[in-house]
């Protein structure tokens, strides 16, 4: 065998792609994922737990109102969510190209 010792036993090359760092790589990639989701999935669950809390006081709302409302919470969270995520591009895209992207990670990371 020609390529027997090419590579000796220590520094076995891997053609399958899974090591521990691209493991390491996909979890943090997949948790951020999770962590950044999963609140907007719950939003609507989160709407009906502060509404019905209200409901219980008893203001006489019935369910079909504290749905009505919660729709109309869901629908503003996800608007300002999306202004306030257009807003941060329009002012981080700038100052991360005059300043550099280095130094704005550092300065938000402080």
């Amino acid at each position: 065998q020609e390529g027997a010792d090419q590579y000796p036993d220590h520094q076995k090359f891997s053609f399958t792609g899974w090591n521990r760092l691209n493991l390491a790589l996909f979890s943090s990639y997949a948790f951020t994922s999770a962590a950044s989701s999963v609140p907007i999935a719950l939003i609507p669950t989160i709407a009906m737990d502060i509404l019905s809390s209200y409901n219980e006081d008893g203001d006489g709302e019935d369910a079909q109102s504290v749905e009505a409302a919660a729709s109309i919470f869901v629908s503003t969270v996800a608007t300002y969510a999306v202004l306030g995520t257009a807003f941060g591009k329009f002012l981080n895209g700038p100052i991360g190209d005059i300043c550099g992207a280095r130094r704005v990670a550092c300065l938000y990371a402080s």
